[in-house]
């Protein structure tokens, strides 16, 4: 996995991508982008 997420690179932005744990079993990657 990249760490930075790639549509921000798109834009000329450096967000980070982070991990969420939804419970014991799923988690999801998330952009740092609050929009």
């Amino acid at each position: 996995m990249d760490e930075f997420c790639p549509l921000c690179r798109k834009m000329g932005q450096n967000k980070r991508i982070t991990i969420y744990q939804v419970n014991f079993e799923e988690a999801v990657w998330l952009c740092e982008e609050p929009a």
